[in-house]
């Protein structure tokens, strides 16, 4: 079995504080899924860029379009065996 791991994404507002640990998460990850079979990262904060706060509905959840980015980054990287 395959397992993709969504990067953590940037909030916005309150928990915008908490971003610095967010991105050390996600180096780790990313690191550890490049040295381990079949586990997969997937950046989505790559994807959110620098528009971040207009892809969250609470500063802390994503919006639709957020949402959206998930999605479409799940779509690009996981196979899909429609039977």
């Amino acid at each position: 079995t395959n397992i993709y791991y969504l990067s953590i994404t940037r909030c916005d507002g309150y928990y915008a504080d908490n971003w610095d640990n967010a991105r050390t998460s996600n180096e780790i990850m990313e690191a550890y899924c490049e040295n381990t079979d079949r586990v997969y990262y997937l950046d989505v904060m790559e994807l959110y860029g620098d528009n971040y706060a207009n892809l969250v509905s609470d500063g802390l959840h994503p919006n639709q379009a957020g949402y959206d980015l998930f999605e479409q980054i799940i779509k690009e990287n996981v196979e899909f065996d429609m039977k």
